[in-house]
């Protein structure tokens, strides 16, 4: 994971985060996606994207939805409401 704050070129930014999540479905690493929605969710909704906002969170939603008994995804969807509730 990686903070935005400090981060000036927006570009940069999602062009990592596309990179990191290109790397992570393909290689089926399903936590650390979970990860870069929650990171593209927050990018998003940071530049007033709330179509890609919206559609990040409800891949992330989703993945979590799919291993509910997985301690780590608990966490994930705990941080998703603070994301989506700000």
């Amino acid at each position: 994971r990686f903070d935005l704050q400090g981060i000036v070129d927006n570009g940069d930014i999602e062009k990592s985060l596309e990179e990191a999540l290109d790397i992570v479905t393909r290689d089926n690493m399903h936590l650390f996606e979970i990860d870069c929605h929650l990171m593209m969710f927050q990018f998003y909704l940071r530049y007033g994207r709330t179509e890609e906002a919206t559609r990040s969170q409800q891949r992330a939603q989703d993945l979590i939805q799919k291993k509910p008994h997985l301690k780590d995804y608990k966490r994930r969807e705990k941080e998703l409401k603070l994301l989506a509730d700000h």
